[in-house]
């Protein structure tokens, strides 16, 4: 591959930016973010924070130091929408959140984003509320969304998270026993985990976990009311849902058990095992309800004869026990040997997982076999995201830090480094043998955040590195390129 293969063309700015340190320099997070601009990063260090925060539309990043486990944003008492809102975060680069456990008490929903750029990584989002179908732990409205590696649990009645009218990428997330509906207060449930509606673009679910969630139904007089959709619910949707590799296991409702559908939902190389209808009328979808297109998925009911599917059935269609396996990631990973799971999913090749490479041909583990897709959450491309190819954002370290959005990509990229002090800067980027693909940024640049936008389309498929050298620091990002 020619080095011009690769447009880096820096067309973001290069604006110098601040970071706040909280509680050093702030002694709430708030207060950082009353002082910040676009671009600058709020970083948060170990603790319990109280109080609603309101990025007030910038463009800016909010960061723990350590972690979910150790860095909570907590309300005890009803604080308007959420915990943390976004709003009117639009076209000045992406508003980040990224490691902090955030809860309510069941008061209030955790994340509320309205008209924004967001990037929400590595939180754990528990004890949210909401109204159903609204997003306990995450709503966003008319919003370009990343929501990846997140583990949301335990938000009741509103469910897990509402994307309306949104764009972007859902990957490598665990949804794990959220609630949407209330039956003693008459509401039924829309989406136990994920509630999507009114899409007129691109969403694409990916290598995401769909545990034991559910949705009430509401059966009383004046009127009747069922569940729809244990794990994801969607509606209204004119351009593309695409549910991609992910596994579905446990989840309740009424109408599609794991999912209800509607026009313009495509499902590939999905596990949906041992989801049920709470229905005892035939025909509500154990699995899927709805008109949704079905291919390479291992489907339990599927072999049924009495299974009925409203949808088009493609194919590489299976009913073959998933054979799970407690692994290094989840109890849900595959057995290699005795799994019917393994190399069976789409066979074209921007489906293939991520090949090893140190055992060319083989798959990168948590994927296994051979390089041909593997249905569920831990096969195909987005498998980056588990081995943390695609992993967090960097933490200034030695005075550099180095970070990329989204990533995986899938036609462009964001390439956001800082620096503590003037540095003569080379920042280049790698294909996986080690051959330099070209060039983003050199020469002296004062200290401070620095952007550029990156064009791949030029590019295959497949893991590269961007390496950042800085004086006498380096700094390494991988980053994973989709189709």
């Amino acid at each position: 591959m020619s080095s011009h293969a690769l447009c880096l063309l820096v067309v973001a700015s290069t604006s110098i930016a601040a970071t706040h340190l909280v509680p050093a320099e702030f002694s709430t997070i708030q207060a950082a973010v009353d002082a910040s601009i676009d671009g600058d990063t709020v970083l948060v260090s170990p603790g319990t924070y109280t109080g609603k925060v309101d990025y007030l539309g910038k463009a800016i990043v909010l960061r723990s130091v350590s972690g979910a486990s150790v860095t909570t944003l907590h309300v005890s008492s009803p604080c308007g929408p959420a915990v943390v809102i976004i709003r009117d975060a639009e076209g000045n680069g992406p508003a980040v959140l990224d490691g902090f456990t955030i809860s309510s008490d069941s008061t209030s929903s955790g994340v509320y984003c309205e008209n924004s750029d967001v990037v929400i990584t590595s939180n754990d989002l528990t004890e949210n509320y909401a109204y159903p179908g609204c997003g306990a732990g995450i709503q966003c409205v008319s919003c370009s969304v990343i929501l990846q590696d997140n583990h949301v649990f335990h938000n009741y009645m509103g469910g897990g998270a509402a994307l309306q009218g949104c764009s972007g990428i859902v990957a490598n997330n665990e949804f794990v026993e959220n609630e949407s509906g209330m039956a003693s207060s008459g509401w039924n449930g829309l989406g136990g985990a994920l509630n999507v509606s009114g899409i007129g673009d691109t969403l694409t679910i990916r290598n995401n976990l769909f545990l034991r969630n559910s949705c009430a139904s509401y059966y009383g007089y004046p009127y009747e009311a069922p569940g729809l959709g244990g794990a994801i619910r969607t509606s209204q949707i004119t351009g593309r849902v695409l549910i991609v590799n992910d596994t579905f296991s446990g989840n309740r409702a009424c109408f599609g058990g794991a999912i209800h559908a509607c026009p313009g939902v495509h499902v590939i190389n999905c596990i949906l095992w041992d989801d049920a209808s709470t229905s005892s009328e035939p025909g509500h979808g154990h699995e899927i309800y709805g008109p949704a297109v079905l291919s390479y998925s291992d489907v339990e009911q599927y072999a049924n004869p009495d299974y009925v599917f409203d949808g088009v059935l493609g194919d590489g269609m299976i009913s073959d026990t998933p054979m799970f396996v407690t692994g290094a990631y989840s109890a849900f990973e595959l057995d290699e040997l005795l799994s019917p799971c393994v190399d069976a999913g789409c066979t074209a090749p921007d489906c293939y997982d991520f090949e090893d490479p140190g055992d060319p041909g083989q798959a990168l583990y948590p994927a296994l076999g051979t390089i041909l897709n593997d249905m569920g959450a831990y096969g195909g491309g987005g498998v980056g995201y588990w081995v943390g190819i695609a992993g967090d954002p960097a933490i200034p370290v030695g005075g550099v830090s180095l970070s990329v959005f989204p990533n995986p990509c899938s036609s462009s990229f964001l390439i956001v480094f800082e620096l503590s002090e003037p540095r003569t800067v080379d920042l280049r980027v790698y294909d996986v043998s080690g051959r330099r693909i070209g060039s983003v940024v050199a020469g002296e640049m004062p200290a401070g955040r620095r952007t550029a936008a990156v064009d791949d389309s030029g590019l295959l498929p497949g893991v590269y590195f961007c390496c950042l050298e800085a004086g006498e620091d380096t700094a390494v990002a991988r980053i994973v390129l989709i189709r």
